[in-house]
């Protein structure tokens, strides 16, 4: 039963995530005339993006160790909290 539901749970992620990224490509549009005055701006689009997607790699193959070495992760909450304000 628990692998009938992984797919609901990966499906909700990957729509949340489609999401995300159409609330930025619309913020991008609000902008749209700074980039059009100020070209050399899209260059360092990529690199931001990039440091996002960098940022949530770690925090995921952190907690992932932390799971699998068995640490206390009685406190979830605090560790999720923890782990977004870092990245």
């Amino acid at each position: 039963m628990q692998g009938d539901t992984n797919w609901l749970i990966r499906f909700l992620l990957l729509m949340f995530a489609f999401a995300v990224l159409f609330g930025s490509a619309s913020l991008l549009k609000t902008f749209e005339y700074i980039l059009r005055e100020h070209v050399e701006l899209a260059f360092f689009l990529p690199l931001i993006v990039g440091h996002a997607g960098n940022c949530g790699s770690q925090t995921v193959a952190t907690t992932v160790r932390a799971i699998g070495c068995g640490a206390d992760m009685q406190n979830r909450r605090r560790r999720i909290l923890q782990e977004t304000l870092l990245g």
